[in-house]
């Protein structure tokens, strides 16, 4: 199977992150989940948004190798480890954030194999190739698979995709733990 992992929201805990750099930079308490795509925006200044996507302020945020959710380095070696053809997809700048993404899947996966890693600007992910499987938590992403292709779509379940649980076709699986996904792939 070809399978696209998304990286921020699924291996690496965005959110948490970003709270933690804007914390430490401004010197506020931004904690907790976010309670919608755009919660940590709504949380603070314009400057403060731009600062966090300036190039300082992304290095702070995914310059972190060794920070992912529990459980995913093993669920996903596993899918890797099957032989599948896995490709991680992310969006993220390319020119600030692309070797940080290396380092990530260095650390996380090192001695598995994958298929490609995809660091975009702006492209949809439905349209990088034909996929059987594809794990995000953006909802916007998840819904242009669900309505552009025939892709199953793991979505992790998080406070910012919480409509995502309102949606019923068997193409879709909100998930709590990421055995979940390397354990249906593996029926396959």
């Amino acid at each position: 199977m070809r399978v696209g992992i998304d990286i921020d929201g699924v291996i690496f805990p965005w959110t948490d992150a970003a709270n933690r750099a804007v914390s430490r930079q401004f010197g506020i308490n931004v904690t907790g989940d976010h309670e919608h795509w755009d919660w940590l925006k709504s949380q603070i200044t314009r400057e403060q948004w731009r600062w966090l996507w300036s190039e300082e302020g992304q290095k702070k945020v995914f310059d972190r190798p060794t920070y992912v959710y529990p459980g995913v380095q093993e669920a996903f070696g596993r899918i890797l480890d099957a032989g599948h053809e896995c490709h991680f997809v992310t969006h993220r700048d390319p020119t600030t954030c692309g070797m940080a993404t290396t380092r990530l899947l260095a650390k996380q996966f090192a001695g598995h194999s994958w298929a490609g890693l995809h660091v975009l600007r702006d492209s949809p992910k439905h349209a990088l190739m034909k996929w059987d499987v594809f794990i995000d938590d953006k909802p916007d992403t998840v819904m242009d698979f669900l309505t552009l292709t025939r892709t199953k779509v793991f979505a992790p379940a998080r406070a910012w995709n919480t409509e995502l649980a309102a949606v019923k076709t068997r193409r879709l699986v909100r998930y709590e733990d990421p055995n979940e996904v390397a354990d249906w792939i593996a029926a396959r």
